[in-house]
């Protein structure tokens, strides 16, 4: 269609991306979709064009080279411990390892792990896959450690993000989700989910939810990502008040926010700010700088 290679319609690809929003991107190139994922997540940012292009005879000398486990797309902390205390230290050692006893401790992801260290992967681009439900999400890895206490800024900060993007297009939620991660040294971490009595977009009530959700399953261990979801969404056509809420303080609580918001968007994210910002544990001026989680 385009009278180009593969390797060169990826390069005016790239040169695009960079020229329209001055951001560099990395691209990987295979034979099957995983395959080009490795290669980009392995090999493509260490070389000047940023492309890596790897095909099945590359197998045996770049995947199967993959390690500490980790390192490989679809293998996390948790899994690379249970992995290695089968003796499986590298994508080789994976490859190599019986398939079908994979399966037997692992389920079907253990078969899968075979399939993909051997450069395996049955998925197709244009495969029809059912559409889950729609939700708002942000997450950020953190550029220290944090622990219990100082977190809970970052999670206050996070709320107040998709609070704005709630507001902004009419949205409420009902299913609040909070996942931590440890630290590499560590590894491992948790991801829960409430569902609330009632649709919300009150920064305080998933804020809440968030920090209910972190006290219950924090094990007191260094952190370096934070994720949080909004889901069960639905067009906001109205306010639930409950009890407690007196219809004028809501009012003006949710007039104050849009007029925040508006500030905002007119004048920069970082136009308007919470003393806490000042904070030395303090993410959020740095992170409104950034476009995609990357330097404008």
């Amino acid at each position: 269609m385009y009278n180009k290679s593969d390797y060169e319609l990826a390069l005016d690809i790239l040169k695009d991306i960079r020229e329209t929003t001055g951001l560099w991107a990395t691209c990987g190139i295979g034979p099957n979709m995983l395959l080009a994922k490795v290669a980009m997540d392995i090999e493509a940012k260490h070389n000047k064009d940023f492309m890596a292009k790897w095909g099945y005879e590359d197998i045996p000398t770049k995947l199967w080279a993959i390690t500490p486990l980790s390192k490989m797309w679809g293998i996390g902390p948790r899994m690379e411990k249970n992995l290695n205390k089968l003796g499986i230290y590298s994508i080789g050692d994976l490859a190599h390892y019986d398939g079908n006893k994979l399966k037997q401790k692992f389920g079907v992801i253990g078969r899968e792990l075979w399939n993909h260290a051997n450069g395996i992967d049955l998925s197709r681009i244009n495969d029809n896959h059912e559409e889950k439900d729609k939700s708002y999400s942000h997450s950020q890895v953190l550029f220290k450690d944090y622990n219990g206490e100082n977190i809970k800024l970052i999670i206050t900060e996070m709320v107040e993000v998709l609070g704005t993007r709630l507001r902004a297009n009419r949205k409420l939620c009902q299913i609040i989700s909070l996942g931590i991660s440890y630290s590499k040294n560590v590894g491992g971490g948790f991801y829960h989910r409430v569902k609330l009595d009632s649709l919300t977009d009150q920064e305080e009530i998933i804020k809440n939810t968030c920090l209910m959700i972190f006290d219950k399953f924090y094990e007191d261990l260094p952190i370096r990502k934070v994720s949080i979801a909004c889901g069960g969404l639905e067009d906001k056509i109205g306010t639930q008040l409950n009890l407690f809420d007196e219809a004028k303080d809501v009012e003006e609580k949710e007039n104050l926010d849009l007029v925040m918001d508006t500030i905002k968007e007119r004048f920069g994210k970082n136009s308007l700010l919470k003393a806490s910002a000042l904070l030395k544990d303090s993410t959020i001026k740095e992170r409104n700088k950034k476009i995609g989680g990357h330097n404008a």
